[in-house]
């Protein structure tokens, strides 16, 4: 009797190192899993920060570009007022010049106002249309409509969501283009989007 439980004390003696040594290769690969795991989460943060932040810089690039199209209209606006304005002040200026003097300069009273006006609200639309006008974005309005929308003034969507009293008169020329009746809603759509 005292041999057999001596023999199963020994035997005990021999599995609790080998089950203490299985515990600690257990624990240190649970250590290192855990440690590869956390870093896995920690590097899934990271992305998730940066997709939010690359999200809100594409909001503020819109915002910026908003903000540009508005000021190159009111650029253009004042650039055509002042222009009007030396034009008017030319003509005055060579009405008050002696003929002779007139003649030999070969100066005349700028009469291509208007022709010259024409021309550059054409260079704002190509430059407008390069820049990719957002009232493109608005179904119904392909490259010809949107040539004569903004020949007739309009530049942003904001002017077609809520079209001023000065433009009213001229959207009604496009009442008879297919999908009109949304194009206000549309507009208010994408500017509520941005």
């Amino acid at each position: 009797m005292v041999t057999s439980a001596s023999k199963k004390t020994e035997k005990i003696a021999k599995n609790k190192p080998e089950k203490n040594s299985l515990l600690k290769n257990l624990k240190g690969k649970l250590k290192g899993s855990r440690k590869e795991l956390m870093s896995q989460v920690a590097e899934l943060s990271n992305d998730v920060v940066q997709f939010k932040n690359e999200n809100s810089s594409k909001k503020i690039i819109k915002k910026l570009e908003k903000k540009y199209q508005k000021q190159i209209s009111k650029l253009q606006s004042e650039f055509n007022e002042q222009l009007e304005n030396l034009h008017v002040m030319q003509s005055k200026l060579i009405e008050h010049l002696p003929k002779e003097v007139v003649g030999k300069l070969n100066l005349s009273t700028p009469t291509k106002a208007p022709a010259l006006k024409k021309t550059l609200q054409k260079k704002v639309a190509v430059a407008s249309q390069k820049t990719k006008s957002a009232l493109a974005s608005i179904k119904g309005v392909g490259p010809a409509t949107l040539k004569k929308l903004e020949d007739a003034g309009f530049t942003s969507l904001e002017e077609l969501a809520d079209t001023p009293e000065s433009k009213a008169e001229a959207l009604k020329t496009f009442e008879k283009v297919k999908g009109f009746e949304t194009w206000a809603q549309q507009a208010k759509d994408l500017l509520a989007k941005k």
